[in-house]
């Protein structure tokens, strides 16, 4: 700064004062023309002396302001309060015309009339700040445009040392995963934590408390209850934010996990039941071949009795009858059989083109006995029959029960006919 030595004159008009001001300081008439600027608005717009300036600037309004209404603004303040106070304008630097931002304070000098003589006021350099300003609220809104493209709930929030918490940030997911509106989570620190499930409270919360004494990270997943009763298993996780001094500030992301939570249940489920397959397979299987070798020795000895010729009829009658019926047991431990392979998946056919009558025979001597002991007359058609396409064993297991039900389930003295 100049030192001024004239002591007769310095500071009697206040001339150092506005002329060594760090920021621009200005006199206009109200019709916008320039009658006075210091050395800093000098320089700010661009010119080497006041008087290059006065000349070149002709009309504040149009040279100056990048919105000519602000001018307008600028005079109706002045008009109504006798004064500005802070007034940001984006303005031109007028030599260069480089876009610039200042602060405006101004005040009105009136003359003995109390009409209005002229405006001064100082005009501060602001720029820097205001790109900062603008670039910050860039951020915010990529911020917040990226908070919305990702799934579930982006936080940033504040805990107290009592362990209350206050949200400086929250996504609008919050509406779609919680029910919640983020306004009232602003407003209401813990709207989100009131719906954890309360099964799941004390482990979530007894994890929070560590890692924010230990300024760690946190992960878990839990159930929440939304507002309309609906459960959903979330995955909360959090991370102090760097550079934080005062070591409250952590964000974080909440997401959705319900459909991989229920994935999973469906899985175990799916392999409960395998193995529940497969135990009643190896046991279906085990009695069936716990029960095959008795039933061959019955077998064997009921051939031997049917084809004694020592034997009376009747009891011969009664070992052919005998022989049958432990031949229709071994069909239904093969059936039974069967079933095991059925619930293991492992059943298989051996399909060709066929006459169903031998089938058909044959089932109806399995039920003879039956039919006798009910009194259940079974019809079946003349042959030849219509060929079939089916495996052989499986045809004569569908007659064999087919008929048995009709007969068991039919009245004394009925009929099933086959057709």
């Amino acid at each position: 700064m100049t030192e001024h030595r004239d002591e007769h004159t310095a500071g009697a008009d206040w001339t150092t004062l506005f002329e060594e001001l760090p920021i621009g300081a200005y006199r206009s008439t109200p019709e916008g023309h320039m009658l006075r600027a210091n050395r800093a608005l000098v320089a700010f717009n661009g010119y080497a002396t006041e008087a290059q300036l006065i000349a070149a600037v002709h009309s504040i309004e149009e040279d100056w302001y990048v919105d000519r209404l602000q001018r307008k603004r600028f005079r109706q303040a002045l008009e109504r309060d006798g004064r500005v106070v802070g007034m940001i304008s984006q303005v031109y630097r007028h030599q260069t015309r480089e876009l610039a931002w200042v602060s405006e304070n101004a005040h009105r000098v009136l003359d003995s009339a109390g009409r209005t003589r002229f405006f001064e006021g100082t005009v501060e350099d602001i720029t820097t700040r205001m790109q900062a300003q603008q670039a910050l609220e860039r951020n915010d809104a990529l911020f917040a445009v990226l908070a919305r493209q990702l799934p579930g709930v982006m936080f940033l929030e504040s805990v107290a040392s009592d362990g209350s918490t206050r949200f400086q940030f929250v996504s609008e997911g919050v509406r779609e995963l919680y029910g919640l509106d983020p306004a009232d989570v602003l407003e209401d620190g813990a709207a989100m934590r009131r719906l954890r499930h309360p099964d799941d409270w004390n482990k979530v919360q007894t994890g929070l408390t560590q890692a924010r004494h230990q300024a760690s990270g946190h992960q878990d997943e839990f159930r929440i209850v939304r507002p309309d009763g609906q459960v959903r298993w979330v995955r909360a996780s959090s991370t102090p934010v760097p550079g934080d001094a005062a070591g409250g500030l952590r964000c974080g992301l909440v997401i959705d996990v319900t459909a991989q939570h229920e994935a999973d249940e469906l899985r175990h489920a799916r392999d409960r039941a395998q193995a529940a397959h497969q135990a009643i397979a190896a046991l279906l299987a085990r009695i069936s071949h716990e029960l095959r070798t008795p039933l061959n020795a019955v077998l064997g000895f009921s051939q031997l009795l049917a084809i004694d010729t020592t034997l009376a009829a009747k009891p011969q009658r009664y070992a052919e009858e005998a022989l049958r019926a432990g031949r229709h047991l071994l069909l239904l431990v093969d059936d039974l059989l069967d079933l095991g392979r059925a619930e293991s998946g492992k059943i298989t056919l051996r399909t060709l083109d066929l006459d169903p009558t031998a089938a058909l025979q044959e089932s109806a001597r399995l039920i003879e006995a039956l039919c006798r002991e009910l009194g259940v007359m079974l019809e079946l058609p003349a042959p030849p029959l219509p060929a079939v396409h089916a495996d052989p064993e499986r045809l004569r297991q569908i007659l064999t029960n087919l008929l048995s039900n009709a007969v068991k389930y039919n009245r004394a003295g009925g009929w099933v006919r086959v057709q």
